[in-house]
């Protein structure tokens, strides 16, 4: 049994599972459609952080808001991260990876790059621009099971953008599974972003 096997087989899955590498085109399509990414970096202790952040894409480039913070230094001193977008629907998902260089820029108000990041879900006062010059963007869209079996071919009731025609699929629900959750470890290293 291979590791495909297996996963099928610990899932719950009949038939093939579907992954399916997106082209370059489709990946940028979906980072612009995204307002909220994950953006990963190393900070200046050298341990990795990841925040959410929001996003915007301008010219080829992508554009997050930033408090003049520990987040914009780390960037300043590393300046080689990722973001990572997602979403999708119950049964089909899609997860978009850029690897970027970043650039932080004290804003100016009246800078066009100002005016285009628009505003941030987060609070406080966004003085810095982080302007994230692409070197590799990857995707992948593929099935999972959320609470539903598929049985048999869906990928005939799914369209590009992930979503699925529900009178082309068949399913049986199954109860959902418990996630177990463990609070927070106390650690002094943890600041406010």
């Amino acid at each position: 049994m291979d590791s495909n096997d297996s996963t099928r087989s610990r899932l719950g899955l009949e038939g093939e599972l579907h992954v399916e590498q997106l082209n370059t085109d489709e990946c940028w399509r979906l980072l612009q459609e995204a307002s909220l990414a994950r953006l990963a970096f190393v900070n200046e202790s050298g341990d990795p952080e990841i925040y959410p952040v929001n996003i915007q894409t301008a010219q080829g480039t992508v554009v997050i808001r930033s408090a003049d913070d520990t987040k914009a230094h780390a960037i300043t001193a590393r300046p080689h991260v990722a973001i990572e977008v997602d979403g999708g629907t119950l049964r089909v998902r899609w997860s978009v990876i850029v690897h970027a260089t970043a650039e932080v820029i004290v804003d100016d108000a009246d800078s066009p790059l100002h005016r285009s990041s628009g505003s941030s879900w987060f609070p406080g006062t966004k003085t810095r621009s982080i302007r994230l010059t692409v070197t590799s963007i990857t995707g992948r869209r593929f099935l999972i099971v959320a609470g539903a079996r598929p049985t048999g071919d869906v990928s005939s009731a799914v369209d590009r953008t992930g979503s699925v025609d529900e009178s082309k699929s068949t399913e049986r629900r199954v109860p959902p599974t418990t996630i177990p959750s463990f609070p927070p470890m106390g650690d002094d290293r943890r600041r406010p972003h």
